[in-house]
């Protein structure tokens, strides 16, 4: 089985389910009779030991497979009572070693006990099935069901879609290849070849990127071509003009030709009076500025080796790349003059102050680099500790901007934004593709790139036509204001399938992928305009690479396996810098002679021969698009003298750094190494967390045990006060800060940059402000860096609130419109809550105990009825709640449920007029009426209806009644209070002649409330807050004290609360600082605690009407949510269900359909809890008397406790229901917990009040 987590094939869990009958090959078969001589029982352990080396293959490393028991008896069905056999595979084992170590493991799992292991038949084995279910932590099995026909044929059942598309047939082919291979008895396992020729030759195929760009061109060679070619062209733009020679950047630009003079100028100083040679490392204080393109450009045309590094990194952190480089020039702008300072020892020149002095000179001239030169050092972060320099040959680089020009179409008329920071490997792509291809190169200033809106303004205002930028910079693109960018491609970080299903159409768009030692970009990706993805792939190999998936022995991985790139061919770096050990580590013979580098980056070809990007295979992370090696951390803590042991983790999104100090603990040691970290560290690598301990948490092989200190890390961030907003504005930002920063815990005084900020993030952060209606600018956070401090500074320049959110899409496909029947011309999908009820309603138990059927029947006394003013009534409140005429469809071929709001006439309002009938007579048929109300279930039917019916009963001059069926989709209580109100209103102004029923303005549209529920479906915040509850749900959520076979399935107890308790109980709330509801749930939990000994998961109805209706209070449908509570231990006393209940607040509009769904589980808790409060909304039907009412309106859950608590109604009163479903509690459980929660809730509330 693989390490937690990993999965062994590309999109496991999303691919399409499927089944296929595979046969042995006839070599396998051979294998089988010779080796087992026709004993069923060693076919089956041979046939386990195959297909375990066969997952081993596929990159497991601890293998599992179960098996049913042997003997009939002991087999309780398929994946019931299964055995489990596990296997570690040993690749120097011969086949014959191997196959004894199965039958060794076979014969120690029977000798278990409980594992009968004599007497069984060979005739049962055949007939038995051998399940081998591939690795569980893929999320689901596949099965392979052997002993079928004659013996040779197997079914292979895939129902959780772990497999790739047409991956079935290339397994049965490789098991074959196992067998086959087994046969070989004196053979190494490790030998045996999985893939045939035909498949190593369409992998080939795959891997080939094409014959190289630029042979024999350095950089400095691509970019005189053009100097000489159009000189008169411009090739930089630069708003800032450099300090030095104005003429030179004329404008804010420089031409071609006035480039090539100014980077000869500077190349002969270098040579002429710095004494630079062939191969030497010139260090460049590198910003986005023509000031560094002319640095880059004289050091590579004086026959140096560039070093560009980062002016605003600690000065320590420049020692040590500078020492390790040996540099012996240092090259600065105005700006970073100061380091001169620093560097006493180094030779130092300015050019954009100096070079108007240095004398004209003509290129080329002798010391002109060759193509095996190096070109640049590019530092990244090294896992040993120490940042470590890779080095760069100019063919390598060369080759990969040539690709770019010719993949991109790069040219003359091209304006190209240097985004990239230069001092990173994407910085060197940014700046030598234009200036290869007779393009221009567009210098942004730093507080352009840090404010969203100057971005956007200084890409319409300059032309920039191609742009290179992480995704979160993507996001913020408009194309369609952006008429000149036609080019856009996607770097450093995971693509954004949302981005390019966004911006294809409008641009030709790029996912792009590489690391430093590849020469930057490996890989290319052009998205078609039509892309529809749910992933963006990194696509095939650019020129001259060679892109292999390579097992941990560096063989090739089928097609749909996941493995770790290896990259071979033009443009390898030369390795690693004074680290000949690392270089040989990285750098390897691959499978086709040639040297290739391991990237440490998993990876899968999909079934179109385009690469996926998985993830990392070691320590290393990214953060804010740029690579971190936890070891770099780790070296830097170390670096500290009082330092004794150290570790750095990231979890959670989070870098915390655990350390031990002797003598100095708490906030002063963890202030000590913050000080000490940021001056060797740069600002992305602090951690986000420090936490002095007395010892690092280690396993017992001495390596650092990180679940445990992961484990220490979030009790320390729970112990901490967490952030609580007070205001609208606090509210917002909190939400904003979780989505940028991608974390839930956010302390009452957290730092944004401590949390893990940077540029990036910052911008989706101000974005995000602003996309809400606030006043920000990036320096306000920079300024601002607590939530609070930053909030107040925000309310203080504004009156505003925040801003509506965005519209979402509702529409359907056109497909799907087509699909539906007449009448749905208005159709939009259904909320979470929605989709679930009527999945639901439809279940077997559901429709025999009235589930989701809801049904009210009112009785009413008036003067003077009138079935006119009645029907007038009725017809004004269809009008008026278009919830009333809601029906609902499938779409095909979606299949999923959609609805609309039909036509009122479509609205089934019946009359009865029962005044001839006698009183025993009348009730009899009022009780039909109602009966029948309950047992005409809604269905979606070709002819669409409403989901909700009304009956008006006249049964004399001064009595009525109303009967209600809908079904609960469409309604819920305080729906069902404002219909009795406006039906109410409606009927005395038709009495009165003052009612036009077509002159009834219609109230807002469900949809509404849709896009609310989407928009909180797709919150990552609430997503991830939800995914920590539900993940410590039991796995079994039914928690029942018995279990019978009653009829009816489904029983209610009720009961009504004392007045004096629904008094008191407001009372304590407000002087303990909690609501009823948290108190009346602790009640129930203690109550649950009592019956079962624990308490159970509970699902708690969550109210959904929020602020962003127009008319929250006023809306009909069905509002609500119910979210899992899940009591920490035995906290469950009122202020910690309080405490609990306020944490879920900013999340409970989430769907439980979303966590269903994420969790793969058809229920998450099987208890409900609903706390219903109406005193907002006047309740009954206004002047009308009420003689009578009687409703049905029961949830599917094992058990429903409803508690109505009305104070302030006159006189105040409560009341309790029990609904269960008897198979789960019996009546008498039922009973006692009804009475444990009266008593507990008196206990609470003080004075205690009788039931």
């Amino acid at each position: 089985m693989p390490s937690p987590g990993a999965d062994l094939f590309l999109g496991a869990g999303r691919n399409p389910p499927g089944s296929w009958q595979l046969s042995l090959s006839a070599g396998s078969r051979q294998m089988l009779d010779r080796i087992c001589g026709g004993d069923p029982l060693t076919e089956a352990v041979a046939l386990q030991g195959a297909l375990a080396l066969l997952l081993h293959r596929y990159g497991a490393q601890t293998i599992e497979l179960h098996t049913p028991p042997l003997l009939p008896q002991l087999d309780s069905g398929a994946g019931e009572g299964a055995i489990p056999f596990r296997y570690h595979v040993d690749e120097t084992l011969t086949g014959r070693e191997w196959l004894l170590q199965a039958q060794q493991i076979a014969a120690t799992t029977y000798a278990r006990p409980g594992i009968a292991t004599a007497g069984h038949a060979a005739a049962q084995l055949r007939d038995e099935r051998v399940h081998a279910p591939f690795p569980e932590d893929a999320g689901g099995s596949i099965r392979l069901t052997f002993g079928e026909g004659d013996g040779n044929r197997y079914r292979l059942d895939d129902p959780d879609g772990l497999l790739p598309p047409a991956f079935a047939a290339r397994l049965g082919g490789h098991f074959d290849a196992i067998l086959e291979g087994l046969a070989q008895l004196d053979a190494a396992i490790g030998a045996i070849a999985l893939l045939d020729t035909a498949e190593e030759d369409r992998l080939r195929a795959l891997e080939e990127g094409g014959p190289s760009c630029a042979a024999g061109e350095t950089l400095v060679s691509l970019f005189r071509r053009w100097a000489r070619t159009t000189p008169e062209a411009v090739a930089l733009i630069a708003p800032q003009a450099r300090a030095g020679d104005d003429a030179a950047m004329a404008g804010g630009t420089m031409r071609y030709d006035v480039l090539e003079r100014e980077v000869a100028r500077i190349a002969h100083h270098l040579v002429d009076r710095c004494g630079v040679t062939a191969g030497a490392r010139v260090a460049v204080a590198a910003t986005r500025s023509a000031d560094t393109v002319l640095c880059f450009l004289g050091a590579l045309a004086a026959g140096a080796a560039i070093l560009p590094f980062d002016p605003a990194a600690p000065v320590a952190l420049i020692a040590e790349m500078l020492e390790q480089a040996q540099a012996t020039i240092l090259l600065v702008s105005p700006e970073s003059a100061e380091l001169a300072v620093a560097f006493p020892h180094l030779r130092t020149r300015c050019p954009a102050v100096e070079a108007a002095d240095w004398p004209d000179a003509p290129m080329p001239f002798a010391h002109a680099p060759g193509p095996d030169d190096v070109a640049a050092l590019i530092f990244t972060s090294g896992s040993e500790g120490k940042p470590k320099a890779v080095l760069l040959p100019h063919s390598g680089l060369a080759n990969t901007v040539a690709d770019h020009v010719a993949r991109l179409k790069v040219g003359a008329g091209d304006r190209c934004l240097q985004f990239m920071a230069p001092f990173f490997d994407g910085g060197l792509l940014d700046i030598f593709t234009p200036l290869a291809g007779g393009a221009a190169l567009v210098c942004p200033s730093a507080s352009t790139l840090a404010d969203p809106k100057a971005f956007l303004a200084f890409l319409g205002e300059t032309g920039v036509t191609l742009l290179t930028a992480t995704p979160a910079y993507l996001s913020l693109l408009d194309a369609e204001r952006l008429p000149c960018l036609r080019v856009v491609i996607s770097a450093a970080e995971r693509a954004r399938a949302a981005d390019f299903r966004r911006l294809a159409p409008r641009c030709s768009l790029f996912n792009g992928y590489g690391p430093t030692e590849a020469s930057i970009n490996t890989t290319l990706y052009a998205a078609p305009a039509d892309f529809a993805d749910e992933t963006v792939p990194i696509g095939r190999p650019s020129a001259g690479k060679r892109v292999s998936i390579v097992d941990a022995q560096n063989r090739r991985l089928p097609q749909g396996v996941i493995g770790e790139i290896a990259i071979s061919g033009t443009g390898l770096a030369q390795g690693y810098l004074n680290d000949a050990e690392r270089t040989a580590q990285r750098f390897f013979i691959g499978p086709e002679g040639a040297r290739t580098y391991r990237t440490g980056d998993l990876a899968a070809w999909d079934a179109h021969g385009q690469l996926h990007f998985i993830g990392r295979r070691d320590q290393q992370v990214k953060i804010g698009g740029r690579r971190v090696e936890l070891g770099q951390i780790e070296w830097a803590m170390f670096e500290h003298p009082s330092v004794r042991d150290a570790a750095v983790l990231f979890d959670d999104g989070r870098l915390t750094a655990v350390f031990v100090t002797p003598g100095i603990a708490g906030p002063e040691a963890e202030a000590m190494l913050l000080a000490h970290l940021e001056t060797l560290l740069p600002a992305h690598m602090l951690p986000a967390d420090l936490l002095a301990v007395e010892k690092v948490a280690r396993t017992s092989s001495g390596k650092v045990d990180t679940g445990a200190l992961a484990a220490l890390a979030r009790a320390r961030r729970t112990r901490r006060a967490a952030f609580r907003a007070r205001t609208p504005t606090e509210s917002a930002l909190l939400e904003i800060w979780r989505a940028a920063l991608q974390i839930d815990e956010i302390d009452e005084d957290a730092d944004f940059f401590r949390l893990g900020g940077d540029s990036i993030r910052m911008i989706d952060a101000v974005h995000a402000a602003r996309e809400r209606g606030y006043d920000i600018e990036v320096a306000d956070l920079i300024d601002h860096r607590t939530l609070r401090a930053l909030a107040q500074a925000l309310d203080s320049r504004t009156a505003g609130d925040v801003a509506a959110p965005a519209p979402v899409d509702l529409s359907l496909s056109a497909a799907e419109r087509a699909s539906l029947p007449p009448g749905f011309e208005h159709a939009f999908p259904v909320s979470g809550m929605q989709a679930l009820m009527l999945r639901w309603y439809d279940e077997p138990d559901a429709a025999a105990g009235d589930v989701y059927h809801c049904v009210a029947h009112w009785q009413l006394r008036d003067t003077g009825v009138r079935e006119a003013a009645l029907v007038a009534a009725a017809r004004a409140l269809v009008r008026r709640h278009p919830i009333l005429r809601t029906g609902f469809a499938v779409a095909s071929p979606t299949g999923r449920p959609v609805q609309a709001e039909l036509a009122e006439t479509s609205f089934p309002l019946h009359v009865s007029d029962l005044t001839d009938l006698a009183e025993a007579a009348q009730q009899a048929a009022v009780e039909r009426i109602f009966a029948r109300a309950r047992t005409e279930r809604f269905a979606i039917e070709r002819e669409p209806a409403p989901f909700a019916r009304l009956h008006l009963i006249l049964r004399s001059t001064d009595r009525f009644d109303v009967i209600l069926a809908a079904h609960h989709a469409v309604m819920d209580g305080w729906s069902s209070v404002l219909l009795e109100n406006d039906f109410a209103r409606f009927y005395r102004d038709a009495k009165e002649g003052r009612l036009d029923a077509d002159a009834v303005a219609a109230g807002g549209s469900y949809a509404e409330f849709v896009a609310v529920d989407l928009r909180a479906r797709q919150s990552s915040s609430a997503a991830a807050f939800w995914r920590e509850r539900w993940r410590a749900l039991p796995e079994s959520a039914v928690a029942s004290p018995s279990a019978e076979s009653i009829m009816p399935l489904f029983r209610t107890r009720e009961a009504r609360l004392d007045p004096e308790l629904v008094t008191t109980l407001a009372v304590h709330a407000a002087r303990q600082g909690c609501t009823p509801k948290a108190i009346c749930l602790s009640a129930f939990l203690s109550a649950l605690s009592q019956c079962l000994g624990a308490a159970p998961p509970i699902g708690v109805v969550a109210n959904g009407r929020t602020a962003q209706l127009r008319d929250p209070l006023g809306s009909t449908g069905l509002f609500w949510n119910v979210v899992p509570f899940l009591a920490a231990g035995d906290a469950i006393a009122p202020a910690a269900v309080q405490a609990e209940l306020e944490a879920m607040a900013p999340f409970e509009g989430h769907p439980l359909a979303a966590m269903l769904a994420a969790a793969g589980r058809e229920r998450l808790f099987d208890l409900c809890f609903n706390f219903i409060q109406m005193h907002h909304a006047q309740t009954g039907f206004g002047g009308l008397e009420e003689t009578g009412f009687a409703a049905v309106d029961r949830f599917h859950y094992g058990l429903t406790l409803f508690v109505d608590h009305a104070p302030a109604a006159d006189p105040p009163h409560g009341g309790l229901r029990i609904e269960y479903r008897r198979d789960r509690w019996s009546d008498n459980a039922a009973e006692r917990l009804l009475v444990g929660f009266v008593e507990a809730l008196a206990s609470i509330v003080e004075p205690v009040a009788a039931l």
